[in-house]
């Protein structure tokens, strides 16, 4: 660890101002590699402890986004005079002595039989409903909704659901993007994976996670809902007497009982979102606004080490079977076929352990990328643009979009006056190595013409102007697209009020929420790239004479379930 990070730290955690100190150097004008290559030494660095929400080194990220916006003179958008919005928020844990799982006669083994699994969405863990004798039924495929039970075979019940191997570590993203309608009156949903999930999965569900603590996105928490489980197979097969991939859907299998339990505590550190404003430059418009966003947190860090080499050889080779496949699945015997040579590794270099989760792509490239963005509009010597800039750094996106949520639903700007939002959620990748098809003119865009048709020809225009125009890739944004990335990342949060918003990204890679999203695997030449795209994107936006026609609907009612 270089020692201007060592000093950096201490400064940090010693002010509670969070003032820039002398020891960090400072960033230049223009939108510059080296100046990103910096941002993310700091902010994807060890010390920063993998900035899971409510954390210690989230709050240090924070404060250094904070600390850049005060020096570039931005004015602060937060609460009270601050830069800070702060978002309720507190621990939740699985109470494992009050977490019981029953099948006939045998009382099952937390962690090794059965797992609890938060609750879906923005809602915190709530209470959920006791299995009671409840019988079980095979409801289908996670992946094949046409094919689910209905809702009243699923009522009362546990609803027991096979994984696909390639959804084995995004079930919650699966969940969260619209089981439940059917399933809502299910006594509970259960989870079996076929697949060898990374080895530290189990032992990160199990970790104590961070839910907002107080009402107020708008959703109302149930009094109770559907228990949420991760299922061994081995379990799953006693239960219904077959292997699950031979089960017919509706298939009835043996009565279960007991409950799932959480407690709760608060977090070491304040959440906090970053707001800041550059002020526009025309009296009639500068109190509308163009934002601009990304997130600041991540997931922290692992139970156990990993070998960093080994696993990052190993997870590259598995998304490359899953992006050749149509469905994303990687079949056993695909990933069993996967064989990483770690004596040709080591003779490169000894065995890295690893268990910090730096989150360098996913999603400091947005927020290095937001911090270029604004320190290049607040050094112009030409006029600012005529509306404001909006600059959000949230917190919680990775806990369900809850610092963007809670910001939309307790805006310190007018929410119908952002006239735009453009969200960078993993800009940092995207090269050939990383995805079938990648380049470093590769780009991923989701939402532009969701409810503005004008907004998405405006954002094709200027790309087409550039020297090299980007090949944006349109695919994720189908509304059956599977990945459901419309409703993964904080651009939803402000789509929802009928804002038009678009979502840029490089796309999933072998690092995606593994211990090896670090910043020396970023493209920093493509990252600086987009960032002058979207700089440019908002400029133009802001300097419109008339906000982008909305002549899509938006949703009926913003907090209902996101739909892909």
């Amino acid at each position: 660890m270089a020692a201007h990070r060592i000093v950096w730290c201490a400064a940090f955690l010693a002010s509670g101002a969070g003032v820039i100190h002398a020891q960090v150097a400072k960033t230049t004008a223009p939108i510059t590699v080296s100046d990103l290559r910096f941002r993310a030494s700091v902010l994807a660095d060890d010390s920063t402890r993998g900035r899971e929400t409510g954390s210690v080194g989230d709050d240090m990220a924070a404060r250094y986004i904070a600390a850049e916006f005060a020096r570039l003179g931005l004015e602060p958008a937060g609460e009270g005079g601050t830069f800070f919005q702060t978002v309720p928020m507190e621990v939740r844990a699985i109470d494992w002595t009050a977490t019981t799982l029953r099948m006939s006669a045998a009382t099952l083994r937390p962690r090794r039989d059965y797992l609890p699994l938060p609750s879906r969405g923005n809602l915190p863990w709530s209470p959920t409903r006791e299995l009671r004798r409840t019988e079980t039924v095979f409801g289908g495929t996670i992946a094949d909704s046409t094919h689910w039970i209905d809702s009243a075979t699923a009522n009362g019940r546990l609803v027991v659901l096979r994984v696909p191997t390639a959804l084995g570590s995004r079930a919650g993203f699966v969940l969260n993007a619209g089981i439940p309608g059917r399933f809502a009156g299910a006594a509970g949903i259960a989870l079996v994976a076929l697949d060898v999930t990374p080895t530290n999965y189990v032992e990160f569900l199990s970790q104590p996670v961070m839910r907002l603590a107080a009402p107020g996105t708008g959703a109302t928490d149930p009094a109770d809902m559907p228990s949420l489980l991760l299922l061994s197979n081995n379990i799953a097969q006693r239960m219904f007497g077959a292997a699950i991939d031979s089960l017919a859907v509706g298939q009835f299998g043996t009565r279960v009982g007991g409950g799932m339990a959480f407690k709760r505590g608060p977090t070491e550190a304040p959440a906090r979102n970053v707001v800041a404003i550059l002020r526009g430059s025309d009296a009639a418009r500068r109190e509308t606004y163009v934002s601009i966003s990304a997130h600041h947190d991540h997931v922290g860090v692992a139970p156990r080490a990993e070998d960093h080499d080994s696993l990052r050889a190993y997870m590259h080779a598995y998304e490359r079977f899953r992006q050749a496949s149509p469905t994303l699945v990687v079949t056993p015997a695909q990933a069993a076929s996967i064989h990483v040579n770690v004596d040709s590794l080591r003779r490169v270099r000894p065995a890295r352990r690893d268990s910090i989760f730096n989150g360098a792509d996913d999603d400091i490239s947005g927020t290095i990328a937001m911090l270029e963005i604004a320190e290049q509009f607040a050094s112009m010597n030409r006029p600012r643009p005529k509306r404001s800039i909006l600059f959000l750094a949230h917190t919680g996106e990775e806990r369900g979009l809850l610092g963007s949520g809670w910001y939309s639903t307790h805006p310190t700007v007018p929410i119908d006056s952002i006239v735009a939002e453009i969200d960078m959620d993993m800009v940092g990748r995207g090269a050939a190595p990383d995805l079938e098809g990648g380049g470093d003119d590769y780009l991923e865009l989701i939402g532009s013409r969701r409810q503005s048709t004008a907004f998405g020809d405006l954002i094709d225009t200027l790309n087409a102007k550039r020297a090299r125009p980007f090949r944006i890739n349109y695919a994720y944004d189908a509304h059956d697209h599977p990945e459901g990335d419309w409703c993964r990342a904080d651009h939803y949060s402000y789509a929802r009020f009928g804002i038009p918003a678009a979502a840029f990204s490089t796309s999933y890679h072998g690092d995606y929420h593994q211990v090896t999203d670090e910043a020396e695997y970023l493209d920093y030449p493509h990252l600086a790239s987009i960032a002058g795209f979207v700089g440019d994107i908002a400029a133009t936006v802001a300097n419109l004479d008339q906000r982008p026609v909305l002549d899509k609907p938006k949703p009926a009612n913003p907090f209902a379930r996101c739909v892909q």
